[in-house]
Parts: structure tokens; C-alpha cells; sequence
């Protein structure tokens, strides 16, 4: 919620810069910057949830034994596969490197692996 309430005030504050007088044009142009849903027509809803991707990774990284304490939760994104979507779940380096990250790809099946990184 947080998040949501910056956005807007920096959208509303860029309005405002720009000169415009109605202020209460600005602030239904704020909001319609902040609140364009993510999903759009013609979208799948993937069938994993991102809280559920991210339960998963972390049980496989436990359960292959891969080591993420020297890293950090950088990302989860949702990428579109042959197969439909699937997670990436990022782990970065915490000091600053070339490399090091652990990906992990979580299917809408649920199955898991790990590309890349390390």
C-alpha cells in the first residue's frame, strides 16, 4: 500500500511540475497512472501464485542443498514460455560481482529448476 501511495504522489507531483492549474484533473491523472491493472485482456492469471513460486524455489534450494546465505531475493518475475508462463525466481550476490545468481524457474505444473547462475 505504501508502494501505491508513492506512485501516486510522485505521478501527481510530475502533473504538478509540469504546470497544469486543475488540480483536481492532476489527481484523477495520478491515479490513472497507478492504478492501470497489470493484467490485460487476453492475459492467462498464472495458476501458481507469485507467493506460492517463491515457497517453492525455497524449498528446492533447501531440498538441492544450494546455498543462497551470501545472497539476497533480488526478483520474481513471470515470463512467458512455450508452454505458457512460467516464474523466475532471483537470487543475487550480496557483494556486488559478475554472476553468482541463482535462478530458479517454477512452472505452472509446479515443477522446478535451476538455470543458470552460481
Amino acid at each position: 500500500m505504501k508502494t501505491m501511495i508513492s506512485i501516486f504522489l510522485v505521478a501527481l507531483m510530475s502533473l504538478v511540475a509540469k504546470g497544469s492549474t486543475n488540480s483536481a484533473l492532476d489527481v484523477s491523472q495520478a491515479w490513472k497512472l497507478t492504478s492501470t491493472p497489470s493484467v490485460h485482456a487476453g492475459d492467462v492469471v498464472p495458476s501458481v501464485t507469485l507467493k506460492e513460486a517463491l515457497g517453492l524455489a525455497e524449498q528446492y534450494v533447501a531440498k538441492e542443498n544450494i546455498d543462497v546465505s551470501n545472497r539476497f531475493l533480488e526478483s520474481i518475475r513471470l515470463i512467458p514460455t512455450k508452454e505458457g508462463q512460467a516464474w523466475v525466481v532471483t537470487w543475487c550476490l550480496k557483494t556486488p560481482s559478475d554472476g553468482g545468481q541463482v535462478f530458479i524457474t517454477v512452472k505452472m505444473d509446479k515443477s522446478l529448476s535451476m538455470i543458470g547462475g552460481l
